[in-house]
């Protein structure tokens, strides 16, 4: 009875751990039409940063906040492919400054590993202690390969590294949603947003795969008590 629980628990791990490689290893590219898009709206960034009193002659920590993405320099919105087309939605003239990102959709395939479209907003780079950023976001999209692995990030320096803060994959059909969060410490940098077609695995792979994982350990412990 055991040896054949020990095996189901095998093939479970396997299967989830396949199920999760799989998709990203068998998808190279995914067909983009037409009329598709993405936005990045009302992005908002609030910062804690050090900043010099003249009076005091000392350092004093200064809450700043940024509104929107600053229309340069360039590199500040790009794209890996003209698949892909970022454009700033309508801006401020005098500030230099817009509300937000959309990324509009041609006719075309993209690469699921490669291809992305990055954007910065407005803050503060390097040595705030503190950010917070609220945004909106929402995609549109027909029923399709590419709409599976469509994938919106904000990446950010999370303590000494840098990684996703949020992510979401919304799927076929029009999808929006308001974010409002804390990311801690961003010393290396100002956070940025990405549009990618990486398929991040779903919640019952991921379960699947640990249920496994954790089964495999507990029966090799067991063994080794025996």
């Amino acid at each position: 009875m055991m040896k054949l629980l020990s095996t189901v628990v095998c093939v479970l791990c396997l299967l989830g751990l396949l199920a999760w490689l799989l998709p990203a290893a068998q998808a190279e590219s995914v067909h983009v039409s037409e009329g598709w898009f993405a936005t990045i709206s009302n992005c908002t960034s609030y910062d804690y940063e050090p900043g010099y009193n003249p009076e005091t002659g000392e350092f004093q920590w200064t809450y700043l906040t940024y509104e929107g993405f600053m229309i340069s320099p360039q590199y500040c919105l790009s794209t890996t492919t003209s698949v892909l087309e970022p454009v700033y939605l309508p801006h401020d003239p005098w500030l230099n400054t817009t509300s937000g990102v959309s990324i509009h959709m041609h006719d075309g395939w993209v690469d699921t590993v490669l291809d992305r479209v990055t954007a910065s907003p407005a803050s503060c780079v390097g040595d705030e202690m503190w950010y917070h950023v609220s945004f909106d976001w929402s995609t549109s999209w027909s029923d399709s390969p590419a709409a599976q692995y469509l994938t919106w990030e904000l990446w950010a320096g999370t303590g000494s590294g840098w990684d996703v803060a949020w992510r979401v994959t919304p799927g076929a059909g029009y999808h929006q949603g308001h974010v409002d969060m804390d990311v801690p410490l961003t010393f290396i940098g100002s956070p940025g947003f990405a549009l990618s077609f990486n398929p991040v695995p779903e919640p019952s792979t991921v379960l699947a795969l640990l249920c496994g994982l954790g089964g495999l350990t507990l029966f090799s412990r067991r063994r080794r008590w025996n």
